[in-house]
């Protein structure tokens, strides 16, 4: 067996394995913000510690199955970004200033401490979830991979961020509807068959972001123009070839 449905064979036994997989979840105020850190059970301190970090209107779920991949050469760390997942929702507005202080005290956290190094020794950062990995950099010279930064925001994201602002009120009332958060997200798949579409299911489980993350979430979607990232990437950079958020130029 070859091509398409290898993969999806090899894409269904990951997500059955992640849904098994023993993750725990510790509750740290960082910056007094309550986030959630996920770790995995598997971490000891002969393994450097790895944090990947999801993207925008996202969870560390989306990071979860890179992180079993990667499970067996690294400590895993997944974290909900503020106003994300089970982590609070900030009372400052979503800027620069205020996310760069978050990163500071994140990377100082004592959870990182149980291991050969004792800190952060490599980051997985995806979509908005640069801009995070580029803050914590500032502090710390970490060793990162950038999967789909969004180096220039495409036009498909200018017109959705300008239909959800306008849109505010229908879209924080009807963005948990399972069916139509996976049809959503189906939306930005390239193959459309059945692997996708269970993947995206997988990805749409509860819990849900609450309204008042959403609307988090909405206020810094359009702030996504003022991050500057061009200059401050390495050459470890992966861009997807039909990326619909970001685009290289």
């Amino acid at each position: 067996m070859t091509g398409k449905h290898e993969r999806s064979i090899s894409n269904a036994w990951l997500i059955d394995a992640c849904d098994k997989w023993d993750v725990a979840t510790e509750m740290r105020t960082i910056d007094g913000i309550k986030t959630a850190i996920y770790i995995a059970s598997e971490n000891d301190h002969s393994k450097q510690n790895l944090l990947l970090i999801h993207g925008l209107n996202g969870s560390w779920r989306g990071m979860k199955q890179l992180g079993y991949l990667l499970k067996d050469k690294y400590n895993i760390f997944f974290v909900d970004l503020p106003g994300h997942g089970s982590s609070e929702v900030p009372n400052d507005s979503p800027t620069a200033g205020a996310w760069g202080s978050w990163a500071r005290e994140l990377i100082d956290d004592d959870i990182f401490a149980h291991s050969k190094s004792g800190c952060i020794d490599r980051v997985i950062a995806h979509s908005f979830g640069c801009y995070v990995a580029v803050l914590l950099r500032q502090f710390r010279d970490i060793p990162t991979t950038f999967l789909m930064p969004v180096l220039h925001q495409s036009r498909f994201m200018d017109v959705w961020s300008g239909a959800v602002k306008l849109t505010a009120p229908i879209t924080v009332a009807t963005y948990n509807i399972e069916l139509w958060s996976s049809i959503r997200g189906f939306c930005l798949c390239h193959n459309y068959n059945s692997n996708s579409w269970r993947a995206v299911r997988w990805l749409s489980r509860p819990p849900y972001s609450s309204h008042e993350q959403l609307r988090y979430q909405m206020k810094l979607m359009n702030k996504i123009p003022e991050y500057s990232l061009s200059e401050s990437l390495n050459d470890n950079v992966v861009i997807g070839e039909f990326d619909t958020v970001g685009k290289v130029s």
